[in-house]
């Protein structure tokens, strides 16, 4: 076993530590490679805007930017470090050695104009904006489902409960035409965070921490938004406080990411309310409700043979169940802030991250493997003539009633028999 050293603060902060002795996350960014892809996309944008500004030999950038193209179509092993829990200054070390390594240029003009905070701020920007966009996608790719399988089953009567208890009527469409209303909600909220992350700090700050000529930071986002596809724009300062102050706002951690978890927070609820009503209401055959068919995709076992196991609202409510404990733990990690200007906010960084993906996959999955094999059981269509039988009224006119709605002069039938209804018990 490799022994381990005492790490000082130097090595944490000029990420010179060796991570294949110090494991501190157990997060290696071969789960994340978009992470590596993006901090080479960035060292691209800074090379040619050091090259345009005359900072830089356009051989060199030239150089550089060849480089980085097969970080960005293949990384090297090497990058593949730990996903650090407060910057990304361990991988943009071992970057620089590799970048100059490859190109046979010093370290410094591979890094030059570059501090770890804003490269950090930068990555952050790209690799969430990507990410967000992604499970944009996912969650819309389930919303329409849910609004299809709300127009298929518009006529599919159910008997809705209110604690388990047979309540009142309503139909599956209904029911479907709610969860794809959650779900666009949901949306609506993280297609608005968006523009939180249309702001990079690349720039802004050189030599630590000394403001950068505004047009050089303009250069930068500029050929960040241009070779990520994504807006991308310097912060902007409000009137009546100091310039600098939203760049600084940006480099002491603002809380972008804490809107964004808080969202994704509401997207993973949305999830869990479906799931349970799918487990519920496709529990059987022999006991439970037993009114919704789920696709077989984890039969039972030999003891269970009928038995169809509610796999995929497992799996999304495990995905959800995971992203509400990723928010606590990015909680925790901006609660350590303070007015530092380095950056600080790689735990949540990590969350909302894997957060994102879980969120895609898992609504892509949902939809194909359990969404679309749906079904409607007989016994929903049981335990909704049981209900006619019992004093209701006929089919068509509780389909009619429950579809569109009670009339005035039904309202006033229906309150009048519940009235004599009273009085006589």
């Amino acid at each position: 076993m490799k022994s381990r050293r005492s790490l000082s603060l130097s090595d944490v902060e000029m990420g010179r530590i060796s991570m294949e002795n110090e494991a501190i996350t157990g997060m290696s960014l071969k789960k994340f490679p978009d992470v590596v892809e993006a901090l080479a996309l960035v060292k691209v944008s800074f090379a040619a805007a050091n090259a345009e500004w005359g900072l830089l030999e356009r051989e060199k950038a030239e150089k550089i930017v060849r480089a980085c193209a097969e970080i960005q179509e293949k990384a090297p092993p090497e990058l593949f470090c730990e996903f650090w829990v407060e910057d990304l200054s361990v991988l943009d070390h071992k970057m620089n050695k590799w970048l100059a390594c490859k190109t046979g240029i010093a370290e410094r003009e591979a890094a030059l104009a570059q501090t770890v905070p804003v490269l950090s701020q930068a990555v952050e920007s790209v690799v969430i904006g990507r990410r967000l966009r992604k499970a944009l996608e996912g969650t819309e790719i389930l919303e329409q489902e849910l609004r299809r399988k709300a127009l298929e089953f518009s006529d599919k009567v159910r008997v809705s409960r209110t604690h388990m208890a047979e309540d009142a009527l309503s139909t599956w469409g209904q029911v479907f035409g709610a969860l794809a209303l959650s779900v666009e909600r949901a949306r609506g909220r993280l297609q608005a965070d968006l523009k939180l992350f249309s702001v990079s700090l690349a720039g802004s700050f050189v030599l630590g921490s000394y403001l950068a000529p505004r047009d050089y930071a303009r250069s930068l986002c500029a050929e960040i938004a241009s070779r990520s596809s994504l807006p991308m724009a310097a912060p902007q300062d409000a009137e009546g406080i100091p310039a600098g102050s939203a760049a600084l706002d940006q480099l002491m951690g603002s809380d972008r990411l804490m809107i964004l978890m808080s969202d994704v927070r509401l997207t993973a609820m949305a999830f869990t309310r479906m799931c349970h009503g799918f487990f519920v209401y496709g529990s059987g055959p022999r006991a439970g409700i037993a009114e919704i068919t789920l696709p077989a995709i984890a039969p039972g076992s030999t003891i269970m043979p009928g038995k169809i196991n509610p796999s995929m609202p497992m799996l999304l409510l495990q995905e959800a169940e995971h992203i509400l404990a990723s928010d606590q733990m990015s909680v925790y990690s901006y609660n350590e802030l303070d007015f530092d200007g380095s950056y600080q906010s790689g735990g949540a960084f990590i969350m909302a991250t894997e957060s994102l993906e879980l969120i895609d996959r898992g609504s892509r999955l949902f939809t194909e493997k359990c969404l679309k094999g749906f079904g409607i059981t007989e016994a929903s269509a049981i335990h909704a003539n049981q209900f006619f039988a019992g004093g209701a009224g006929s089919e068509a006119e509780e389909l009619r009633i429950t579809k569109n709605g009670l009339s005035f002069d039904d309202l006033k039938k229906a309150l009048n028999s519940d009235w004599e209804k009273t009085n006589a018990d």
